[in-house]
């Protein structure tokens, strides 16, 4: 009694599956998280602030503008005078030793360094989301195998309660049949959870809420579009973004060494200034070019700080490239052989699975002749169920294995724009 109240309820519980409302594709899915995902949305805002920082060292290059408002008062006695006056200043740094310059190459550099963490955090999150996607499918896939197992059990369960019924068969067969229904059950149970588990994980990386009910579209194994791990390691190399990060980063640093190194030494300087009295009687107008050479003789060992701290910076970034590299190869290397891998377990999977296909056809054909036993049916059926689960995680061990080495290679094709934030850009322009 026990027996049948416990697989009624699992019955039940396996029947209430999820209503999938929406079905979407893995580029809907990567659109969603591109636009929802928090290091995407401030790594383009940090593209967004260094192009500010850009626009900050050109202004070196034009000439500065004010209105100044003076006011002069003295008391001697008699000569005691009191003016005021308001007048326009235009002033221009005509050379200052090559620090504006070094300033906008450091900015621009920065905003390479900025676009090209922009991209890999792109990255990141494509394979976040296809590792996602593709377990989201797996899970699909294996509750399908566990619902057929269930159905496969039912129908031989039915033969062999009704061959009880007329006699042919003996009470006691059918228990090893019920055993395995009942386990089928329950792996439908926590198939069904595994699911859902996948459908949250991949609802978080979209930014969504994890009740909503959703389904994803198929995905089949593609061909692996590299070629030998030499290539694949001399691509890596080449065109991963977190190695021309930090290429541009030390492009930074060498702009801070230089700009240290021209403070602390003699530097040729040259600056006009206008000013024009334009209320008043306090300023006349008069156009002043000076020049001459600046050295700064005692500032506290600041200058020296700054150039001890600017070499340290860059020692620091060729230590990360040096490192990098040593992880870009690692990463390459584990990610193909992962795929080498995976590829061959496909390919022994399928085979296996037809020839579990076959025996379970056979077995069947001879039980229904009356030449084979319950008992042989129900091996071939479980090492069919065995086949398919194995296929179904090859399958999908090799999506996540390609998408291991996508990413390890760094040459995804990323369109930034996408998630581009109007309002910072609105903002931007108002102010210019």
């Amino acid at each position: 009694m026990k027996i049948k109240l416990c697989l009624t309820a699992a019955l039940a519980a396996f029947t209430a599956l999820p209503v999938f409302c929406e079905t979407v594709t893995l580029d809907e899915c990567l659109e969603r998280a591109y636009k929802a995902n928090y290091n995407i949305l401030t790594s383009r805002n940090s593209v967004l602030s260094s192009e500010q920082s850009v626009k900050t060292a050109k202004s070196g290059y034009y000439p500065q503008v004010s209105v100044r408002n003076n006011f002069l008062t003295s008391n001697h006695g008699v000569l005691s005078q009191h003016r005021n006056g308001t007048a326009i200043s235009i002033s221009q740094n005509i050379y200052d030793g090559g620090i504006r310059e070094s300033n906008v190459r450091g900015a621009k550099y920065g905003v390479e360094q900025s676009e090209f963490a922009e991209i890999r955090n792109f990255q990141t999150v494509t394979y976040d989301v296809k590792r996602a996607y593709y377990s989201f499918l797996r899970a699909k896939n294996r509750l399908d195998v566990t619902k057929i197992d269930a159905e496969y059990n039912q129908n031989l369960l039915d033969q062999i309660n009704a061959q009880v019924e007329v006699g042919v068969a003996a009470p006691v067969d059918k228990y090893p049949i019920e055993a395995n229904l009942a386990s089928a059950k329950v792996n439908s149970l926590t198939a069904q959870n595994s699911v859902r588990s996948g459908s949250i994980a991949l609802l978080s990386l979209l930014g969504e809420s994890p009740d909503k009910d959703f389904d994803v579209v198929e995905a089949a194994p593609a061909d692996n579009p590299y070629g030998s791990l030499e290539e694949c390691m001399a691509k890596a190399l080449e065109v991963r973004p977190d190695i021309r990060q930090y290429l541009a980063a030390s492009k930074v640093a060498d702009e801070k060494v230089k700009r240290a190194k021209i403070n602390r030494s003699i530097r040729p300087t040259l600056t006009a200034d206008y000013e024009q009295s334009i209320h008043g009687g306090y300023n006349e107008h008069g156009l002043t070019v000076l020049g001459g050479l600046s050295f700064d003789v005692f500032d506290g060992g600041a200058n020296k700080a700054a150039l001890t701290q600017a070499k340290i910076d860059k020692a620091n970034t060729e230590l990360r490239l040096a490192q990098l590299d040593i992880d870009v190869r690692g990463d390459v290397a584990d990610a193909y052989m992962e795929v080498v891998n995976c590829s061959e377990k496909l390919t022994a999977t399928q085979a296996a699975l037809k020839s579990a296909e076959k025996n379970y056809e056979a077995q069947k054909e001879r039980y229904a002749q009356g030449l084979g036993i319950a008992l042989d049916l129900l091996n071939a059926e479980q090492q069919l169920i065995t086949a398919k689960t194995n296929d179904v995680d090859a399958r999908y061990d090799y999506c996540i294995a390609l998408a291991s080495l996508e990413y390890a290679v760094g040459d995804l094709e990323i369109d930034p724009t996408i998630i581009e934030d109007k309002e910072i850009k609105e903002a931007a322009n108002e102010k210019d």
